[in-house]
């Protein structure tokens, strides 16, 4: 396993045989606690919002488990359906998009682990480049296996299918983008030190532009806007 998830918080630490429920227990729970805090602005039927930050954590607990742990997820995913987003009304529909997170998830993390061990700040443009298209790819194929049984269900009309697949495509590959660096940053070995420099300034700047642009103009709703932070949050 990559030295910059083998640390992610000490998590996912590997565990005694008696204490290996408490990771498990720690990552459903997670899951499904970020899926609630996160849970604004859905897109309905489908409550698609716009960012998906426990796609992240999958691929973390993936990361330091293997396939052993896609049961979990799985369940965690299923748990997340009926918990959160309420229970669904075609119980055959919301387990294949639960198995299928599973399976998408658990691809993913095998692929990632193809990033050499070692600290990121020696990572180079080859391994942004995988990273960066493997969170392309498993957020669009999460999108696939979680809005197409819905579509073939019957419970989201033929004519919206391609928005809702982008938004959900969108909401996975911002939240891998933006919680995957961070989790990578805390567990490396050595701590990045923190510099003042131009770079830190202008990124100070573009998060007060953007909130000037969010709430500084009359509109009906500014919260809507939001989703603009994220930009200089990948930038961070």
């Amino acid at each position: 396993m990559p030295n910059w998830f083998s640390g992610a918080g000490r998590f996912f630490k590997a565990t005694p045989p008696q204490r290996a429920w408490q990771p498990v227990l720690g990552y459903v729970c997670g899951y499904v606690a970020l899926d609630w805090v996160t849970y604004i602005h859905a897109n309905l039927p489908l409550e698609i919002t716009p960012w998906n930050p426990p796609a992240a954590l999958t691929l973390a607990f993936l990361m330091s488990h293997g396939v052993r742990g896609g049961p979990w997820v799985f369940l965690a995913t299923l748990m997340g359906e009926i918990l959160v987003h309420g229970i669904p009304k075609s119980w055959p529909t919301v387990f294949a998009t639960s198995a299928g997170l599973a399976l998408v998830y658990t691809v993913s993390a095998v692929l990632l682990r193809r990033i050499p061990q070692g600290d990121p700040i020696h990572y180079g443009l080859r391994d942004l480049a995988w990273f960066m298209t493997l969170a392309i790819l498993s957020a669009a194929s999460a999108a696939v296996v979680y809005v197409v049984p819905y579509t073939l269900a019957g419970l989201l009309e033929l004519e919206r299918f391609s928005s809702h697949l982008l938004n959900y495509w969108i909401g996975d590959f911002i939240g891998i983008l933006v919680v995957i660096p961070l989790l990578m940053v805390l567990s490396a070995p050595a701590r990045f030190p923190l510099r003042l420099n131009w770079e830190l300034g202008l990124q100070g700047v573009s998060i007060l532009l953007v909130l000037t642009f969010i709430f500084g103009f009359r509109v009906d709703n500014e919260f809507k806007f939001f989703y603009l932070l994220f930009l200089p949050m990948v930038w961070i």
